[in-house]
């Protein structure tokens, strides 16, 4: 015994094995989000309206998105047309749009939504390192869930 906890087959303790594994997501989390808000930093910086009308961002993917949120809980129609007749979309699916209309209808502003997506990366960082310790070593997964989060 060590710790009160049971020897496991790698010689770490139970206790100690939840620790690392505890320490090992929130460094993947930090991580995730450390670099997502750098980025954020970096276009508040040199592209401040980015952050608060995402129709100035120049790529059209950005304002498809835009588009089909705003119609879809101003209209309830998914289009990507502004203006009649508004075609169905075919090329996107309707779950991102619908939290993209959600958060500039309550919010005004794009960053909120870039804030989600950072929070929802880091998780993403964070499941691939569980995932990967199901069926690999620790440090294959702490390196796994590192490497994503930057």
């Amino acid at each position: 015994m060590n710790e009160g906890g049971k020897i496991l087959s790698t010689g770490v303790s139970e206790s100690k094995q939840t620790r690392y594994f505890f320490r090992d997501v929130l460094t993947i989390f930090v991580l995730g989000m450390m670099t997502n808000l750098l980025l954020m930093l970096y276009i508040g910086i040199h592209h401040p309206q980015y952050l608060i009308d995402g129709y100035t961002n120049a790529n059209p993917d950005s304002i498809h998105y835009l588009l089909l949120g705003n119609n879809l809980w101003t209209k309830g129609i998914f289009s990507r047309l502004s203006i009649p007749p508004f075609l169905p979309d075919v090329l996107r699916t309707p779950v991102y749009p619908l939290v993209v209309g959600a958060i500039t209808l309550l919010c005004k502003v794009i960053w909120p939504l870039y804030l989600l997506q950072a929070v929802l990366f880091a998780l993403t960082g964070v499941i691939l390192y569980v995932t990967v310790l199901r069926f690999f070593s620790r440090c294959i997964a702490l390196w796994s869930g590192v490497l994503h989060s930057l």
